[in-house]
């Protein structure tokens, strides 16, 4: 228990230094691509370090620091999943994971303020002592559902984050600092815990790229770029312990895709329990992800750090992604408001909105 304990500590307040070259050939260079699956032959990858230098020198100042600490924050927590039964320590992954990213984001001085939603708590922002940037970062440190009882043991955890512009001026905020809708988004992504590490970054205007930790150096490599949601694929990911509390309409659409009736041949089900892990399904291998507001099972994903930033990364990879833009009222609706989320392949979505719309 002891030992365990001083890992901990020490993982803390951990970050990795970071290979100074532009490519930089990691131990797992012989790894399978997320795409073809076909094994690597050469690897002469780019750092995130690197990839965020070079891709967002427009973007304003500050949104390359903020992912490079929130990606510190994923390999840490990375780390973390690595090591034997957590919550033997008195505190769950999942509150040792936001401690993580609330330390780098605190780190980070380009931010005027950040978010780290914890579950069964509402979101609340944490401002800036000296307010130097313009930027908000959001970040979900554990997805909810992966740890939950319903998803079982070999369901994959993941985190979110999400980089928003943040208002100009009071008159056109809510919060005071943060816009509301995609225009104020400016990067959002995702971090896969699973066999293997996997950060998918998406910015606005390019198609997302994905990094893999590299374990020897505790370094994001980049693995795959310009990653696009393929349009033919006959994947449906949807609870079905929630079929009851559907809307009448999702329930047509699944039984229509399941007996083959979109271009002749049967949709197979996934379901793995985890939102990021599902998404991360989508974006290699298209298809159709549902996550509905449901009678018994919630309104959908947390619309600030979940659905809209989940949205965003398959929008900006080619698919298409529907959800509710919420009613703002005041800064509480804002933050409590959640959203359906329906993701996948550009075709399969245009079939489904057709559906809901009956």
């Amino acid at each position: 228990m002891k030992s365990l304990t001083i890992c901990v500590l020490l993982t803390l307040g951990m970050v990795a230094p970071l290979p100074q070259t532009t490519t930089y050939r990691p131990s797992w260079c012989t790894g399978v691509s997320l795409r073809t699956k076909r094994t690597a032959t050469t690897c002469n990858a780019m750092v995130l370090s690197s990839y965020l230098d070079d891709h967002l020198d427009s973007a304003p100042n500050g949104v390359a620091a903020a992912v490079q600490h929130v990606a510190n924050a994923c390999a840490q927590t990375s780390s973390l999943l690595e090591r034997a039964s957590l919550d033997s320590l008195g505190e769950s992954s999942s509150e040792i994971s936001a401690k993580l990213f609330e330390k780098n984001l605190a780190a980070c001085s380009g931010i005027s303020a950040s978010a780290v939603k914890r579950p069964g708590h509402a979101i609340s922002f944490t401002e800036a002592s000296v307010r130097i940037g313009n930027l908000v970062v959001v970040v979900t440190p554990l997805d909810p559902e992966a740890r939950s009882e319903g998803a079982g043991p070999s369901a994959s955890a993941g985190s979110v984050f999400a980089v928003y512009e943040a208002a100009p001026s009071p008159e056109e905020a809510v919060l005071g600092i943060v816009p509301c809708g995609q225009e104020g988004l400016l990067a959002s992504g995702y971090c896969v815990y699973s066999s293997s590490t996997q950060l998918v970054l998406a910015v606005r205007g390019e198609l997302p790229n994905a990094f893999t930790l590299d374990l020897s150096t505790q370094t994001f490599i980049r693995s795959e770029e310009g990653l696009r949601v393929p349009e033919k694929s006959k994947v449906l990911i949807v609870d079905y312990g929630c079929s009851s509390g559907w809307p009448r309409s999702l329930r047509e659409f699944v039984g229509d895709a399941e007996a083959g009736l979109f271009h002749g041949t049967p949709f197979g089900s996934r379901f793995s329990g985890s939102i990021v892990t599902d998404v991360h399904r989508i974006l290699t291998t298209g298809g159709c992800l549902c996550h509905p507001a449901a009678v018994g099972c919630g309104q959908g994903l947390p619309y600030l750090s979940m659905a809209l930033p989940l949205a965003f990364i398959i929008e900006q990879a080619g698919g298409r992604a529907l959800y509710r833009e919420p009613n703002i009222i005041d800064q509480s609706t804002l933050l409590s408001a959640a959203s359906p989320l329906y993701v996948g392949s550009r075709g399969t979505i245009d079939t489904l909105e057709d559906y809901l719309a009956r």
